[in-house]
């Protein structure tokens, strides 16, 4: 993900931090729960095969794979600090950038609520 915040996308080497409650360990890095199933999309959605995917997961060495340079994909980070579960149970996070408090964000957020 090309970008010039250092933001990375990447899997854990400690799959039990997923469960844990506060999760901001590290700064510029998003966690990806199901990191091989966004891998192997990302590889078809390039033109890559799930057998080429196969190989390249057997390999125990870090590679850098370019993706088809002609079809982009949209990445979209989205911090949310309230959200209401599938069981309709209003789940909060304590809000670590302090974004909640500015009147601006919380205005750009009814919008984008408001319109989806």
């Amino acid at each position: 993900m090309p970008n010039n915040q250092a933001i990375y996308l990447h899997d854990t080497s400690y799959p039990v931090l997923f469960n844990k409650h506060e999760r901001a360990l590290s700064s510029g890095c998003v966690r990806v729960l199901e990191s091989k199933s966004l891998a192997l999309a990302l590889l078809q959605y390039s033109g890559k095969s799930k057998s080429q995917f196969k190989l390249y997961s057997r390999s125990k060495k870090t590679r850098t794979i370019r993706l088809n340079k002609s079809k982009k994909v949209p990445v979209e980070i989205i911090y949310q600090t309230a959200w209401i579960n599938d069981e309709g149970a209003v789940n909060y996070r304590f809000d670590i950038y302090d974004y909640d408090k500015d009147p601006q964000n919380r205005k750009s957020l009814i919008s984008a609520y408001n319109n989806n």
